[in-house]
């Protein structure tokens, strides 16, 4: 655990089913284990993503729209994952490979403002 904690062993799964297991959750039922308001934006990131590989764009939309007043108050990395989600649908709906670009650079620098200056 001190290992995990610190960032020197990545978790596997089996790990986390032990953990959940002795808090007597369940890892396949998350929305037991974290604040409901948490869960439903999950959910809603998982729709927009469901709905951006079936091409159905306009649900994407819908659906990101909501995400994004859900998170008016919560922290960059949230507004952050709402920016990419929208660079992914600009992508998938529009072609628009410049402007879907422009989101993602713009979703990178929100959390990592040198990366452009950076050696990737």
């Amino acid at each position: 655990m001190h290992r995990i904690e610190c960032g020197e062993k990545e978790a596997e799964n089996m790990v986390f089913e032990a953990l959940f297991q002795r808090l007597g959750k369940s890892l396949s039922r998350l929305e037991y284990f974290i604040p409901k308001e948490e869960y439903y934006e999950i959910c809603l990131k998982e729709l927009i993503l469901y709905h951006i590989q079936e091409k159905e764009y306009e649900f994407a939309n819908l659906f990101l729209e909501e995400y994004q007043l859900k998170i008016e108050n919560k922290n960059i990395l949230y507004h952050q994952s709402a920016v990419l989600l929208k660079g992914l649908l600009v992508y998938g709906k529009q072609k628009k490979i410049e402007e879907s670009l422009c989101y993602l650079e713009k979703a990178l620098e929100m959390t990592y403002k040198e990366w452009n200056n950076s050696s990737l």
